[in-house]
């Protein structure tokens, strides 16, 4: 059973393919999202393959950590689904991606923990969601902010 950590979404005013695109490169990820303070390609595979991988360092509430990320499931402009090795949280994240009727991007950001020993009470759980609701919100503004931003310059 995985916990849910944070969901938000937005409607950006980008093509889907190329919000999809920014976004299945991790290598763009520490460009909005807060607190991700370097994230590389792990392997030789295409940016938004499954199998890809990524080694991330992030800022935490507990101080520094080091994420090796995998892409575990990619649909072209529909979904895709990261996993990290982060012991005692195993977080998951979802991005589903789809297109409102004035062509917008509707992007929904989730993250999970796969954590099966925590409790949805726990306090690494309650100060994760704080955490990472308050991240979260501001990282869909500004993927948001930048991807709108991209658009109005190649048009």
């Amino acid at each position: 059973m995985m916990i849910e950590l944070a969901k938000v979404s937005a409607a950006i005013d980008a093509p889907v393919d190329a919000v999809f695109q920014y976004v299945s490169n991790m290598e763009n990820y520490q460009y909005w999202f807060p607190g991700i303070i370097h994230i590389t390609s792990a392997n030789a595979l295409a940016h938004g393959v499954v199998g890809k991988q990524y080694e991330e360092t992030i800022t935490l509430p507990s101080g520094k950590s080091s994420i090796l990320i995998e892409v575990k499931q990619s649909d072209r402009n529909s979904l895709f689904l990261t996993q990290g090795d982060l012991a005692g949280i195993e977080p998951q994240m979802t991005v589903t991606f789809s297109e409102n009727e004035q062509q917008q991007c509707l992007v929904d950001l989730r993250y999970h923990s796969r954590e099966p020993v925590l409790a949805e009470d726990s306090d690494t759980i309650i100060a994760l969601k704080a955490d990472l609701g308050t991240r979260a919100k501001a990282g869909i503004t500004q993927l948001k902010s930048l991807m709108e931003q991209i658009t109005r310059s190649q048009s």
